[in-house]
């Protein structure tokens, strides 16, 4: 019951949306047919706009305007048209004379599209076009644009001393291991290194970007939650560099032509942070860096187009994470230890797409990767694992006009699969679960896993599905998805539909439901093969309208109901005993203008579960219940300056409080006796981020430089709490006050 009533007041909120239509209809239909004459012009120039496409109201097909930028469109009075060129703001207009002069606002004349979809394909539910210029000067990002993902909607906010921080990112309050993030086409390890949130690519390298966090298409399998897909940058027709230079580290783009038919973008990154931080640690400090963490990037694209119905690429991209810490002993008989960490990967990408002219496609992709894990703490605990891996996908599809009483047909039909061999030799604590309130740390005491031995994982997955229109109002979508686990002999059958629906040329609504599946193949759920895959059944409504001049604004609510959640009993042994639902609300609001960018995010959500069928409700690690972002840009009218804020305030993170503690005796240590798991949460998170850059327009290029600092008015959010011997005293371990960055970058 509380399901449909939550359902049923959204609807109430989106209803101001949808009881425009009526109206509207009857207006165009007793209305008598004018003609117009449309003129589309450069509203910073007055330059004729040609090939500007008009959506007239309640047509499917637009109408394209001539070289002179004119038109010539009958209509009902009153009817919306939406125009739209590229480089220019999208424009909503109304027909209200005979004539129509419409000027379009310029985007920035650097700026280059990155498209962020909340859910795929659709352009609405959380849809937002942004451009790359806009992203990169997000205050708090310093200038990386997949660092301004963490600004969407139903990103939840975390530390960047959290687990998360390394992992990925929290969607819509689950374990970052329920989502997946794809270069290509194809997983990677990570989106981020381990030290100060920097992507693994380099800005100048991304050529757009889908923030997927529900209610995705059948073609992605493997995870409950959501997805990041990265598309990497190819290269131009001309040669173009980018160099830039921060206060942490260096990075070389250069991109051009390889003859008539091949281009190539060439991206290489080092961190130099181990050149200064370990001077800035006192000698006599209990801590010290033996090697200061330092990382190295690389990306390497070529594409090919032998053919018109031919492209080809290849993308190799790879990186190295190092840190290694000493810990000095305290007393006489105390020993110094040393804690290592590397990691690195190097994946290869060859991807094809052939499209005949009868509507044919096919898309073909193949892909290895090396990875190698390293971690050392003292002389007893370690994880080593090399892996390598092997990938294929496939999907053919045919596109038809009409087809069994339907138009605009599609079908389409994948499958992918892969092959992992993993080499592990790990002696370690065992990981903290879901809820554990002892955190998972190395400590001598704590349950240990042992393995040494050498897994193979095989998975794959097929799926099917029909896309068409059922008027010129409404599109639909309907298919299936089959994932092979084979390793867990289990093959989970996931449909999903979605209804796309043109309320008018301004109001868009669209509702998708469907189910998905997560294989435990994460830590040490691999060494458990009698446990079945994680499932999650999603349920996503939303709504969009566009107030022309460059602002929109959307409703997303969306309802998740998990089952078969992996918990551990009171051995440490997994088990698909776990029940969880996850419900809430996103806003977004964005204003786009000649010079101007303002985006407003905001998340209501709950997400709680059962670990057992007889356990109380708790709170997930992740929840969040309040999480908003309200964000500002500025270009000076010569181009020269640019200047930012955000400000965001989210609800603090949930942990379990230390009721007592009793005295051990055998261990001579006091043991904490915990409350109720995640009763409580830590302060919420605020912090005003600010940017200002200044460009330099040179001969052949543009020097500019940044000074991005993050939590300006140093307010220190809690990352965690530590306990005193006794667990008597409490302290807390917070985030860093204010993190300054200044950098330089030049291109030609």
């Amino acid at each position: 019951m509380a399901r449909f009533l939550f359902i049923a007041a959204t609807l109430g909120l989106i209803a101001p949306l949808v009881v425009q239509v009526p109206a509207a209809v009857a207006d165009q239909a007793s209305a008598t047919d004018i003609t117009v004459a449309v003129v589309v012009r450069d509203g910073a120039t007055g330059q004729p706009l040609p090939a500007t496409s008009i959506v007239v109201d309640g047509r499917a097909t637009p109408v394209i305007c001539d070289e002179a930028g004119r038109v010539t469109i009958t209509g009902p009075r009153g009817a919306m048209l939406v125009l739209e060129h590229d480089g220019f703001d999208s424009a909503v207009v109304s027909i209200d004379g005979v004539t129509l002069d419409v000027a379009l606002v310029r985007l920035a004349a650097t700026a280059e599209t990155i498209e962020v979809k909340a859910n795929a394909p659709t352009q609405v539910a959380g849809a937002a076009k942004l451009a790359r210029e806009e992203l990169s000067h997000v205050p708090g990002t310093g200038g990386d644009v997949l660092a301004a993902v963490k600004i969407l909607p139903g990103v939840t906010a975390t530390s960047p001393f959290s687990q998360a921080a390394s992992s990925g990112v929290v969607i819509r309050g689950s374990s970052p291991h329920d989502s997946r993030i794809l270069v290509d086409g194809f997983d990677i390890p990570q989106l981020y290194h381990s030290i100060m949130q920097r992507s693994v690519i380099p800005s100048a390298a991304v050529e757009n970007l889908e923030y997927l966090p529900g209610g995705f298409d059948v073609r992605y399998g493997g995870a409950t939650a959501g997805l990041i897909s990265v598309t990497t940058r190819g290269g131009g027709d001309k040669f173009h560099s980018t160099a830039e230079v921060s206060a942490i580290d260096a990075n070389l783009v250069a991109h051009g032509p390889l003859g008539k038919r091949a281009h190539y973008m060439l991206s290489l990154r080092r961190s130099y942070v181990d050149a200064y931080l370990g001077a800035l640690i006192p000698a006599d400090a209990d801590v010290g860096f033996v090697t200061a963490p330092r990382y190295y990037d690389g990306l390497l694209r070529l594409d090919y187009d032998p053919s018109p119905r031919w492209h080809a690429a290849l993308t190799v991209i790879g990186s190295d994470d190092l840190i290694k810490l000493l810990a000095r002993g305290g007393g006489e008989n105390s020993t110094d230890l040393t804690f290592r960490q590397d990691t690195k990967f190097v994946r290869t990408i060859g991807s094809a797409i052939w499209r005949s002219a009868d509507g044919w496609a096919l898309n073909m992709g193949i892909s290895t990767m090396l990875q190698g894990l390293a971690i050392d703490a003292g002389p007893d605990l370690h994880v080593n694992i090399d892996q390598a891996l092997g990938a294929g996908r496939f999907e053919l599809s045919k596109s038809m006009a009409h087809a069994a009483g339907l138009s605009d047909v599609v079908v389409r039909a994948g499958i992918e699969a892969f092959t992992d061999r993993a080499v592990i030799d790990v002696a370690v604590p065992r990981l903290a679960g879901e809820g554990d309130p002892n955190g998972g740390n190395f400590n001598a005491d704590a349950p240990k896993v042992y393995y040494r031995g050498t897994l193979w994982l095989t998975d794959a997955g097929v799926w099917s599905a029909i896309e068409a229109s059922l008027s010129s109002r409404i599109r639909m979508s309907i298919g299936a998805r089959v994932d092979a686990f084979t390793r867990l002999g289990r093959y989970p059958v996931q449909p999903r539909a979605e209804l796309n629906m043109n309320v008018t040329a301004v109001d868009k609504l669209r509702l998708a439901a469907g189910r998905y599946t997560r294989p435990p193949e994460d830590t040490d759920e691999l060494l458990n093969t009698s446990l079945r895959p994680e499932s999650a059944a999603q349920i996503t409504l939303g709504g969009e309208h566009s107030f022309g001049n460059g602002r929109k604004l959307q409703l997303t609510v969306y309802d998740s109901e998990r089952t078969d959640m992996l918990v551990r009993d009171a051995n440490g042994v997994f088990q698909n005993e776990g029940r969880g639902r996850t419900f809430g609300l996103e806003v977004l609001g964005t204003v786009r203008r000649d010079r101007f960018f303002g985006w407003l995010a905001y998340s209501l959500s709950r997400s709680v579960r059962r670990d057992a069928p007889t356990a109380a409700l708790r709170l997930f690690d992740y929840d969040q219940t309040h999480n908003v972002v309200v964000a500002a840009s500025y270009r000076t009218r010569n181009q020269r300056w640019i200047f930012g804020g955000k400000l965001q305030y989210a609800s603090g993170t949930p942990y379990t409080p230390v009721a007592s503690a009793v005295f051990d005796s055998d261990r001579n240590k006091y043991m904490p006796v915990y409350g109720t798991i995640n009763s409580l949460r830590t302060d919420a998170r605020h912090q005003l981020d600010v940017r200002v850059d200044r460009v330099w327009h040179v001969r052949g290029g543009t020097v500019a430089a940044f000074l991005d600092i993050s939590n300006l008015y140093m307010n220190q959010s809690v990352v965690q709490y530590q306990y005193n011997y006794d667990y008597r005293e409490r302290g807390a371990i917070k985030a860093l006050p204010i993190i300054p960055s200044i950098g330089l970058r030049g291109e030609l």
